[in-house]
C-alpha cells in the first residue's frame, strides 16, 4: 500500500514538474520573439532612415544643371554633381564632334549650376567666357560720393545743401576767399549766418578735400 501511494505521489510531482516545464519554456519563448520583433523593427527603421537620408542627398545632388552647346554631339542641359569637371559634362553630351576645337577649352574647369559651356570649332575664335550667375565675379564698384565739398563747391553746387540759399551760399565762398580752405568740416559754423542748427542738419553731406 505504502508502495502504490510512494508511486502516485511521484507521479504527481513529475507531472508538475513537467507543466512548470513547459510553461517556463512557452514565457522565454514568447519573450525571444519579443525581443526578436522589436530588433527587426529597429533595424527596419533604421535602414529605413538611411535609404530616406541617400535618395535625398541624390535628389540634391541632381538639383544642379548646366549647358553644353557648340560642337558636341549631343548639345543640351545635363545634371552635375559638386566638382564635376567640363570633360565630365562633354562625355555626358556624347563627346565632342570631330571638328571641334578642345585645344582652347579647359576640360578641367568646375562646372557650377546654371553655366553655358560653348565647345568651338576648328578656325573659329573662341567665344567670350559666360558668366556663371550662381557665382558672381565681378569686382565690387565703389560707391560715387554725393557729398558736398566746401573747398571746391561753387555757388550752384553749395545750393543743393539742406538750408542754403543764394546768401548763404555766397557767404561761404567769401570766407573761403578770406580764411583760405576749410581744414574740417565743423567750421563751417564760423561763416556769418551758418550756426549749430543748420550745421547739424548738413553736416552729413559735407565734406573737405585736403
Amino acid at each position: 500500500m505504502k508502495n502504490i501511494v510512494k508511486k502516485y505521489y511521484l507521479a504527481i510531482i513529475a507531472g508538475a514538474v513537467i507543466i512548470i516545464g513547459g510553461v517556463v519554456m512557452i514565457f522565454f519563448s514568447q519573450a525571444k520573439g519579443q525581443n526578436a520583433a522589436k530588433e527587426n523593427e529597429q533595424l527596419f527603421s533604421s535602414q529605413k532612415k538611411s535609404s530616406s537620408k541617400t535618395v535625398t542627398a541624390e535628389v540634391k545632388n541632381q538639383s544642379k544643371f548646366v549647358e553644353i552647346k557648340g560642337a558636341v554631339v549631343k548639345p543640351g542641359i545635363y545634371p552635375i554633381k559638386a566638382n564635376t569637371r567640363l570633360a565630365e559634362v562633354l562625355q555626358q553630351a556624347g563627346g565632342a564632334t570631330p571638328n571641334a576645337d578642345l585645344k582652347t577649352v579647359n576640360l578641367a574647369k568646375v562646372a557650377h549650376d546654371q553655366e553655358s559651356f560653348y565647345i568651338p570649332q576648328k578656325g573659329e575664335a573662341p567665344a567670350p567666357a559666360e558668366k556663371n550667375p550662381a557665382v558672381s565675379e565681378e569686382a565690387p564698384v565703389e560707391a560715387k560720393s554725393d557729398l558736398v565739398d566746401l573747398n571746391t563747391a561753387d555757388l550752384t553746387k553749395l545750393q543743393t545743401l539742406n538750408g542754403i540759399g543764394a546768401k548763404k551760399a555766397e557767404k561761404i565762398l567769401e570766407y573761403r576767399k578770406e580764411k583760405g580752405q576749410f581744414k574740417k568740416i565743423d567750421e563751417l559754423k564760423n561763416v556769418n549766418g551758418i550756426g549749430d542748427k543748420t550745421y547739424e542738419s548738413i553736416k552729413d553731406q559735407i565734406t573737405v578735400s585736403p
